[in-house]
């Protein structure tokens, strides 16, 4: 994945930047507040403005970004995917059908960049929003809760790790199951002219097995990334 994300890396440079930026606004608030419980209004009323103004300009920021790096990730990933078919040989393209390759580029492709750009993201964005949060709290109002974040810090680099390795596994046996169940769909199609009373159910009973099964790893897919993401709203 390397070469796909030196084509976003000046994306990725100042969406990380204006994260700092945000990070660090958000992170003053509560110095601010005990400004304003100290009586030093003017302190604290110019303070929230500008934290909450600039935190309000680097996530706008970071919306446009990450919509951008986002398109430009698929462009490539679909260019170069589309330059590995030409790549083959006639008899291993022949190993898939058309219908398949099709699925895989309008699917799988899109979701290989919803599943793997946004969480690094997400996890790195974390991390330095931890770091930031300790090192001024630390500064600013209490070294005791700057222990905690850094401890949390430990915990959310690796239940990430752990949660991604299983999103992967349970993703491979998804597309496998899509893979499976076009297949079936081609051959039920490419039979429509056996289809009589006599054979009608068996026909409508062969594609909903099919998809009944793929329909449940998908389940089990989304249910994996529903978990990720509890535990990212649950540490941060």
């Amino acid at each position: 994945m390397l070469p796909y994300l030196k084509t976003i890396r000046w994306y990725l440079f100042f969406n990380f930047l204006f994260g700092v930026v945000s990070n660090i606004c958000t992170a003053l608030l509560p110095y601010f507040t005990q400004a304003l419980i100290k009586g030093d209004y003017q302190v604290a009323l110019y303070g929230y403005s500008m934290s909450v103004a600039g935190y309000l300009s680097c996530n706008y920021i970071q919306m446009i970004l990450d919509w951008k790096q986002g398109i430009i990730f698929s462009t490539t990933l679909k260019n170069e995917w589309f330059r590995s078919l030409l790549g083959l040989s006639h008899h291993d393209f022949k190993q898939k059908t058309v219908a398949e390759y099709i699925s895989y580029q309008s699917n799988d492709l899109d979701s290989l960049e919803k599943d793997y750009l946004p969480p690094l993201m997400s996890f790195i964005k974390q991390i330095l929003r931890i770091i930031i949060y300790a090192f001024i709290i630390s500064r600013t109002i209490n070294p005791i809760v700057s222990l905690i974040l850094i401890f949390s810090t430990g915990i959310s680099i690796q239940i990430p790790k752990i949660v991604g390795k299983l999103i992967a596994n349970r993703r491979q046996v998804y597309l496998k199951k899509q893979g499976d169940y076009y297949r079936t769909l081609e051959d039920l199609l490419m039979g429509h002219h056996l289809v009589n009373k006599l054979t009608m159910s068996h026909f409508l009973n062969q594609q909903k097995s099919s998809l009944k099964n793929l329909q449940d790893k998908y389940f089990k897919y989304g249910l994996t990334k529903n978990y990720r993401h509890l535990i990212d709203r649950c540490f941060f």
